[in-house]
């Protein structure tokens, strides 16, 4: 083999000394040269391995494999554009900059759990809840750190971009103890891209859309992997893997390669269930995690949405050229001229900013998401003459960086109601509290469309806020084009739909149950004996503490229900958890913070010696969730409109199947889908109507 690695060297000098810096011999001169009559498998590797030593690169016009060639066909050597695109990530000697969620870390044990040879399975979190980062720790401790290779598909370019931010910033020491830097590789048809022909086997982890990959898949497997290499492959998106790209591309790898597969996807279980079939050849493990919006708003880890769209019909249509509608349809960059046309136009301007000065107090700290710099700095003096105050700041503007942190320095410390920006404020800056974005300028990217969206997303958890606006003006836009409304990020997450009114502002509790909680509710509700003295209000849980025991392994949520009778006594108890002493037994506590009220309705010892020992774990104080919806299911009003209209057979049986049926009813999830344990409550309830004196004689002080 020392020939091959002589002759391969030599070849190297003789394609710099060439003007175009290549050389093309014909296949069987190549082999003749190598001292070669035959290609074998060993032979094919040991040849490959040298031309990445070398920095070779040998290919056809048609793009064949060079191994592939037939005897008589012309291959062409040049010197490799070795990692021209490829980019050097150093792992950091630092702590986890992203503190996990809940969810997030049950979405990991899930995956870790349901791990083997052939795991192919979906993670489904909705827009916002942090499904990268899950696909992230998992490929850089399970793939990166064991020296795996890593494939991340995606179905636009622009997606790529976000993966790879994502990698970078998690690429700690903690995460890969062995690894002090890794290389990746973008392929897409993008200029600052890649493509397949520079892929080399020391590639650590490859960014790709599926259609550069799967036009030359085969190319793409031989170039970077070895037979039965094992490999990770994330799918972004995974709704998408039902596509014959996709398709083409997993068969191949799963083929060629030992993959496990991760799909992602925003997407929630019922849509899933209707493609299950699709999706199922290419997941086999199905969905092996899931959290809806719902939940991860009550957590308060997002704010719940509001969308309201505004639409903008001054004027005449907007025409467009076909050079134009690609443009924005390929590249989301509006032509000069319709951008001119868009800031110049008074009417639609004037819409804007009466939009949030009518809904000043109801808006709260907004950002204003402008066409260009002269749009941006036109707004800004639009507000400040309705006397809202207002700046701008721009991407890549050329006011200093000292301009720029003073002005968001009076954003942050409510000296600036509203901030109006070009494609700055996306990503990056740390802006908790915003309520509101303005979205001025129409977008066809998802990527961009979920990131100034997610600047108001933020929820009480993380800093920000319990509810957020996200208005979007709407142009009257004579062509169909693919411009991403914001609602259609969470339409399918049951967020609330837009309409012509502001919602008014609610008086509700900072952290509400989650859906999830509910059923769980159900499996703690006390039998009829116990309640069926009191007030069935009484009896309905006004919250719960929700938390996870640190020594619980499998994370499973502890859920201690707290009722109106103790809720004062509840607070009190827990706000005092720190002034504890370690020696004090649960006597002495329930003394202190439960006197006399140890036999009453809904004590029990072991929720509040549970409670001390989660904060003596964490020393941290349990959340408690209101239950806000506690009056759905307050079974003394259905049963007070049936006593007062004197409701009878049928008429009776068809109001109570309605309250037990209609879509947003609570009850069937309150009571364990049991109707038999509900219609039995009723009746108490009823009867409670009918012959009060059955139950004086058990009435209770409460």
């Amino acid at each position: 083999m020392k020939q091959i690695s002589s002759e391969l060297k030599q070849l190297k000098q003789e394609v710099l000394a060439r003007k175009q810096k290549r050389m093309t011999i014909k296949m069987r001169s190549f082999l003749t040269r190598l001292g070669q009559k035959r290609r074998s498998k060993a032979l094919i590797k040991e040849i490959t391995y040298w031309l990445d030593k070398y920095e070779l690169e040998a290919y056809t016009s048609k793009k064949v494999p060079w191994h592939q060639v037939k005897m008589e066909q012309w291959l062409t050597f040049s010197e490799k554009r070795v990692n021209q695109f490829a980019r050097q990530v150093l792992v950091k000697d630092q702590a986890e900059p992203l503190r996990l969620y809940v969810h997030q870390e049950q979405a990991l044990r899930a995956i870790n759990k349901q791990m083997h040879e052939r795991f192919s399975g979906i993670l489904s979190i909705p827009t916002g809840g942090g499904k990268t980062i899950v696909a992230v720790q998992w490929l850089l401790s399970h793939g990166i750190r064991n020296k795996r290779k890593v494939l991340w598909l995606a179905h636009r370019h622009d997606l790529l971009e976000q993966a790879y931010h994502s990698i970078e910033t998690l690429a700690v020491k903690s995460l890969l103890s062995k690894r002090k830097s890794f290389t990746c590789r973008l392929i897409s048809g993008h200029s600052e891209h890649d493509s397949i022909t520079e892929v080399t086997a020391m590639d650590d982890v490859v960014i790709a859309t599926c259609m550069s990959l799967a036009n030359a898949i085969q190319l793409f497997t031989e170039r970077w992997l070895r037979e039965d290499e094992e490999l990770l492959v994330i799918v972004d998106e995974a709704h998408h893997a039902t596509a014959n790209t996709y398709q083409v591309v997993l068969n191949e790898l799963k083929r060629y390669a030992n993959p496990k597969i991760l799909g992602l996807t925003a997407t929630p279980f019922r849509t899933i269930e209707e493609e299950k079939g699709l999706l199922k050849k290419s997941f086999r493990d199905d969905l092996i995690y899931k959290i809806d919006l719902r939940t991860l708003i009550a957590r308060g880890i997002l704010a719940d949405p509001y969308f309201k769209e505004v639409k903008l019909n001054a004027g005449e249509p907007i025409y467009l050229t076909d050079l134009e509608k690609e443009q924005i349809n390929h590249f989301d960059q509006l032509p000069e001229r319709i951008a001119s046309q868009l800031i110049d136009h008074k009417k639609r301007n004037d819409v804007i900013v009466k939009e949030y000065v009518s809904n000043k107090d109801a808006y709260g700290k907004t950002i204003v998401f402008a066409i260009n710099r002269k749009h941006a700095v036109l707004l800004t003096v639009l507000f400040r003459a309705k006397g809202v105050r207002a700046a701008y700041v721009i991407s890549q503007e050329k006011e200093s960086n000292q301009h720029r942190d003073a002005t968001l320095h009076q954003f942050k410390t409510n000296k600036l109601d509203v901030i109006i920006n070009v494609n700055m404020l996306t990503e990056g800056t740390d802006l908790p509290d915003v309520q509101t974005v303005l979205l001025t300028r129409p977008t066809t990217s998802r990527i961009l469309m979920t990131q100034m969206v997610g600047r108001a997303l933020r929820g009480t958890e993380a800093g920000g806020t319990e509810k957020a606006s996200i208005v979007y003006f709407q142009d009257n836009w004579h062509d169909t084009l693919t411009w991403v409304l914001p609602q259609t990020l969470y339409v399918d997450e049951s967020a609330s739909q837009p309409t012509s009114r502001i919602r008014e502002k609610e008086i509700v509790q900072s952290r509400t149950i989650p859906l999830e909680h509910y059923e769980q509710l159900f499996k703690q509700i006390p039998t009829s004996e116990q309640i069926d003295h009191l007030p069935y209000n009484k009896t309905i849980p006004v919250g719960v503490y929700s938390f996870t025991k640190l020594k619980n392994p499998d994370g499973e949520t502890i859920d201690i229900l707290v009722y109106e009778v103790l809720e004062k006594e509840y607070q009190l108890f827990v706000e005092a958890l720190p002034k504890l002493k370690p020696s004090q037994n649960i006597w002495e506590v329930e003394k202190d913070y439960f006197p006399g009220l140890t036999n009453q309705f809904g004590y029990r010892r072991e929720d509040v010696e549970t409670i001390i020992l989660f904060y003596n774990e964490t020393k941290q104080k349990p959340i408690f969730r209101y239950f806000k919806d506690r009056h759905k299911v307050d079974l003394a009003v259905i049963a007070q409109k049936i006593h007062e209209e004197k409701l009878v057979g049928q008429a009776k049986k068809a109001y109570i199947d309605a309250c037990w049926s209609e879509e947003s009813s609570f009850l069937p999830i309150y009571f364990g889908w049991n109707k038999l344990l509900f219609r039995k409550r009723l009746e108490v309830e009823l009867l409670k109507l009918e012959e009060p004196e059955l139950f004086m004689n058990e009435q209770t002080p409460s």
